[in-house]
């Protein structure tokens, strides 16, 4: 299902829709580096179905923000054929459902961050904390941590890369739980 004409509402879409159609209620949604935007929309449309949110290394925008306005662009290191962005720790030709390229529509698509019933979610954030860097250095420098501590969410550290949970997905599974 990977095509340039994906985009962010796409995947806010998908998920709302599940989650209606399956009639959940008191879901504990987490999403994980661009899945940030997709349940910061979620979130958005329907807050009344979740009881927790959970942000795994997650892009936190404001609303009207894109993930290109998160970062200031593509991320290093990311290349761009026929509208499809591949990330470094993606291998060429993975088949899906894991680690393909997705569609810069994706990226560039501002979230909508509105609804107040939304913003009184309990939220939790989780950085990943590489072995070089300390938590106050990625604190410091780390926009998403920043605005995630100024909604007063609860702020948790977790030792890894970027894609702690292929490094380690027995721990990241244990704190989620």
């Amino acid at each position: 299902l990977a095509s340039p004409d994906i985009n962010l509402e796409t995947h806010i879409n998908d998920v709302v829709n599940l989650i209606r159609f399956e009639d959940l209620h008191d879901v504990i949604l987490t999403g994980h580096s661009y899945g940030g935007m997709v349940i910061t929309g979620v979130m958005d449309r329907i807050p009344e179905r979740l009881r927790h949110v959970v942000f795994l290394d997650a892009a936190v925008p404001e609303d009207g923000m894109s993930l290109y306005d998160l970062f200031g662009g593509p991320r290093a290191g990311a290349t761009v054929v026929d509208g499809m962005m591949q990330v470094p720790w993606v291998k060429a030709g993975t088949p899906p459902p894991h680690n393909v390229p997705q569609s810069i529509k994706c990226f560039n698509q501002p979230v909508t961050y509105r609804n107040p019933l939304a913003k009184a979610l309990p939220v939790t954030y989780v950085a990943f904390v590489p072995k070089d860097k300390s938590a106050t250095e990625r604190a410091a420098t780390d926009k998403s941590w920043q605005r995630a501590v100024a909604r007063g969410w609860t702020i948790r550290t977790f030792p890894g890369g970027h894609v702690a949970q292929q490094e380690d997905p027995r721990g990241v599974a244990t704190l989620i739980e």
